[in-house]
């Protein structure tokens, strides 16, 4: 059976063969131009998903890299501030141990009373401290000034509050009494409510909302009567006192509890994710370092040394050389732990740093170019295309008795 080859399969098979060459030549330019192996998705499908996946990976290694970085501004300002509260620390022992000496006078203790108020007006700057317009010593709540000028002498339970955007409209108060001793953060959630039966659900942190307490049990919300127990002895409640719209799951409530002193923050260490399900606490709070649950009251320490100066008690000044001795300690022992974060930073760094660089390479293996093999193959296709127009510019002269001869 012999098959007619017709002047139009000879232009379609042409054709399609020109454009085949053509669409080749211009890939191979578009790739020298970009520089990249990947143009479009079709180009290919797999490696575009490969890609698209490490770049995604590599997004949040920068976030990481980020919140690291941010920590580490943090933890430097830190380490500064309290190396500052450190040398207070070191002027007000060395005032003690001059002014505890026979050899001092009342107006020489006078004098000395007036430096130790100084000293103790530069530690509260320091302990009062802002970066970013965010108090650096008062824990979680970085919003409040940590200390305050003049000493509390009972503890203290704050207004309740509740956070913006909460369905609950009404009002909320706090009943009870607070014995412990460090300054605390309480949050309920709400994590249920049935709008046909009134019940609700909810789970109390005690440690602003780091860790939870189990579910409870579903209760009836009743105004004046449905209270929250806030502490584990039940001492402290959250009650709904009037309900003008009903809560709904996701509400959150606050109340902040507050020891005797000086210190108005919370005993809770800002904290950041530094990899993959890895929290890393990076702040000091300041009730560690200046406060009884550090170890010792530094403020009222200060103070005890100046009243006595201005006494002219030289026993009383010679008394607070041992708790001056243990403040310094614990100042340093602060700062001992901002050396010890930011190393452990550095290291988490480091390893982003390893991380970032192996999907670079992954990344690069799919989407760069091999530049020699690609100038080859643009020689080789060139060559090809001339050929094409040539035999394409032929078509229109060639006859039968062309193959006859």
């Amino acid at each position: 059976m012999t098959m007619r080859v017709t002047e139009m399969m000879r232009f379609n098979t042409m054709y399609s063969h020109l454009s085949n060459v053509q669409l080749r030549y211009a890939e191979i330019l578009e790739k020298m131009a970009s520089q990249r192996n990947i143009n479009k998705i079709s180009d290919d499908p797999s490696g575009v998903a490969s890609i698209m996946n490490y770049k995604k990976e590599q997004s949040v290694i920068t976030g990481y890299q980020r919140a690291i970085e941010n920590a580490e501004s943090w933890i430097t300002i830190t380490e500064s501030q309290l190396t500052s509260a450190a040398e207070i620390l070191i002027n007000a022992r060395e005032i003690a141990l001059s002014q505890g000496t026979g050899t001092a006078t009342d107006e020489t203790r006078l004098y000395a009373a007036e430096q130790v108020s100084q000293l103790i007006n530069q530690l509260q700057s320091i302990a009062n401290y802002q970066y970013a317009d965010r108090y650096l010593f008062s824990g979680t709540q970085t919003a409040t000034q940590p200390f305050a000028s003049v000493a509390s002498e009972s503890h203290q339970l704050g207004l309740p509050r509740q956070a913006g955007g909460n369905a609950f409209s009404g009002d909320i108060s706090v009943d009870g009494n607070y014995e412990g001793t460090d300054n605390r953060s309480y949050v309920v959630k709400i994590l249920s409510a049935d709008e046909d039966t009134g019940e609700i659900t909810w789970a109390v942190s005690s440690d602003g909302g780091r860790t939870w307490g189990e579910e409870s049990d579903p209760e009836v919300l009743t105004a004046g009567t449905t209270t929250v127990p806030l502490d584990d002895d039940g001492g402290i409640d959250l009650v709904f006192e009037s309900v003008d719209g009903a809560p709904a799951a996701g509400d959150i409530f606050y109340v902040d509890a507050f020891a005797a002193g000086y210190y108005k923050g919370n005993s809770d260490e800002l904290s950041v994710e530094i990899s993959k399900g890895v929290t890393f606490e990076y702040s000091i709070t300041g009730d560690s370092v200046f406060s009884p649950q550090g170890g010792v009251d530094v403020f009222a320490l200060l103070n005890e040394l100046k009243e006595a100066l201005e006494d002219d008690d030289s026993e009383a000044v010679l008394g607070t050389l041992d708790g001056l001795q243990r403040a310094s300690i614990q100042v340093n022992t602060a700062i001992a732990k901002c050396g010890t974060r930011m190393n452990r930073l550095d290291i988490a760094k480091n390893n982003l740093t390893d991380l970032d660089f192996k999907l670079t390479e992954l990344v690069s293996s799919r989407e760069d170019v091999d530049i020699s093999e690609l100038v080859t193959d643009f020689a080789m296709q060139e060559i090809v295309l001339k050929a094409t127009y040539s035999m394409a510019a032929q078509m229109g002269t060639m006859t039968l008795m062309d193959f006859l001869e």
